[in-house]
């Protein structure tokens, strides 16, 4: 057999020996141990996790470790350019927290758009210009006139509406909001309620940098809006977040209640719906037996869109002392004037947002009965939550002699909710 040469098995000799030396293991920080997890902050220095890598004990010393071979800091140990960063950033009124190209692009405060340049401090008797999107439907218009209106109880507002009604469509909605913002004055505020009105919020909140308040729950993510006020049946019970303010129902146009007497009674006439439908017979009944309990006050009654057709003329009919005003005859501020006279309210079931106006005006409420098609709907469950706090008081439960229960309180939520927006996007 030939002999090999002697470099070759001296080689495979040190080769060996190598091999048989102790080997350091080199070992990842425990935030980064397995790839394929979820990372986690920090680390415990030195805490043993499997080995990823393995180099000669003879060469460790002399290859520079790499960066995930090196030991982690430990918490609250930063360096001096770090430490210099935030002392920087806080002599300049600036987030330390933000990056350097978000503080560049102005987004060290907080709620401004990117790419917006610095506000100049206002003048707190400059109007607050408020922009209001309608989509044409009087009960989302109220709403959104109230928080407005709401707000300028508390500051000097200038509101301007802009018309989305007559468009069909999120696209031609948008382009009407943006040909007819035009020649408006730059707002703060942005206000809309309804679906149709979602896309062309957006659209003028990135135009013109305002903040936006969505009334309703909306069918596009509320994390997309500022400040979305919900009533509380829609949210079903789950926990709202930050920028989800609960209500307690709808917010309206009614005035806070001052301090002059109130006399007469007010009947205010809803229709049918999809949680419930409609008896003529048993609301003549009714109102018929409110008015002659109370022969020696002065009643007006009113009907709403939904009112089927003669129910006004047949209630005129059956009680002469009662007067009737057609909703299309009444302007928008009639209702919230009468609710501020009236001593007590009577309202049908199926209208819920009647019913919180009435509540918002400081009389006693009623309710009329209405049969209900869903027994445990969400407006169902509303007013039975109502009418076990004592805010209203059922026909059935209803004597002459008793008479109506006085709320516990008087339901502000328009204001309530204009104080949370002033804090939260609209700070002095």
């Amino acid at each position: 057999m030939p002999q090999r040469p002697a470099r070759t098995a001296a080689r495979r000799a040190d080769r060996r020996a190598r091999l048989r030396r102790p080997r350091a293991t080199a070992r990842r920080p425990a935030h980064r141990a397995f790839p394929l997890g979820p990372r986690r902050a920090g680390g415990t220095p030195g805490r043993p996790v499997r080995a990823v890598r393995r180099i000669p004990s003879r060469t460790a010393r002399l290859r520079p470790a790499a960066r995930w071979q090196r030991r982690p800091r430990p918490r609250g140990q930063t360096t001096r350019t770090a430490r210099g960063h935030r002392h920087r950033c806080r002599g300049q009124g600036v987030d330390p927290r933000l990056s350097g190209a978000r503080r560049c692009r102005g987004l060290a405060e907080p709620g401004r758009r990117a790419g917006a340049h610095p506000q100049e401090p206002r003048d707190m008797t400059d109007p607050l210009d408020i922009w209001i999107l309608s989509d044409g439907k009087p009960g989302h218009e109220n709403q959104s006139s109230g928080l407005a209106e709401a707000i300028g109880r508390h500051r000097v507002v200038r509101i301007s509406k802009i018309k989305l009604g007559s468009e069909d469509g999120p696209l031609a909605r948008l382009r009407a909001a943006w040909r007819d913002s035009a020649g408006l004055p730059a707002p703060r505020l942005l206000i809309g309620a309804g679906h149709a009105t979602h896309v062309a919020l957006l659209g003028l909140k990135r135009k013109s940098s305002a903040s936006c308040v969505l009334m309703m729950k909306p069918t596009l993510p509320a994390a997309l809006f500022d400040l979305c006020l919900i009533p509380e049946h829609d949210l079903g019970g789950s926990e709202a977040p930050r920028h989800v303010i609960p209500t307690l129902g709808a917010l309206n146009r009614v005035p806070p209640p001052g301090d002059a007497p109130r006399h007469g009674g007010l009947i205010l006439l809803g229709g049918p719906s999809s949680s419930h439908g409609w008896d003529d017979d048993a609301i003549r009944a009714a109102v018929e037996a409110i008015v002659i309990a109370g022969k020696d006050r002065p009643w007006r009654v009113t009907d709403s869109r939904r009112s089927p057709e003669g129910t006004l003329e047949s209630l005129s009919a059956g009680c002469p002392a009662l007067a009737a005003y057609p909703h299309g005859e009444t302007g928008r501020d009639w209702l919230p004037q009468r609710l501020a006279e009236a001593a007590e309210v009577w309202v049908t079931e199926d209208s819920v947002s009647m019913i919180y106006e009435a509540l918002s005006s400081g009389a006693r409420v009623g309710l009329l009965p209405v049969p209900s098609l869903k027994k445990a709907g969400r407006v169902a469950r509303g007013i039975a939550k109502l009418a076990e706090e004592g805010f209203v008081t059922r026909f059935a439960d209803w004597s002459p002699a008793a008479g109506l229960a006085t709320p516990p309180r008087v339901l502000r939520e328009a204001d309530r909710c204009a104080a949370i927006v002033l804090e939260r996007l609209l700070p002095a």
